[in-house]
């Protein structure tokens, strides 16, 4: 799969469960806002954010690194590269 449609992909479900946890439409979510200050996400909310990627993606993510998905774009270049790691 090409990174441009990797990174689409990721997006698309981290953006989609966004959505779901706060109560905005899609296209609401600014890429940058933070999942906490900006956007009201807690952390059970952040849990079910990680286990939707991981299965989404068949990845594993440390719970060390969960601290760097603190936004859209923050999460997608999070899975980027672990994606990426996996399969070098």
């Amino acid at each position: 799969m090409a990174d441009a449609s990797i990174d689409k992909k990721i997006e698309e479900t981290v953006r989609g469960t966004i959505s779901k946890l706060s109560g905005l439409k899609p296209s609401e979510i600014d890429p940058h806002a933070h999942f906490v200050k900006a956007l009201g996400i807690d952390s059970v909310n952040i849990v079910e954010l990680t286990v939707a990627i991981e299965k989404d993606f068949g990845i594993t993510i440390d719970d060390l690194i969960i601290s760097q998905m603190y936004s859209i774009d923050s999460t997608v270049k999070t899975v980027v590269k672990i994606i990426k790691s996996e399969y070098e």
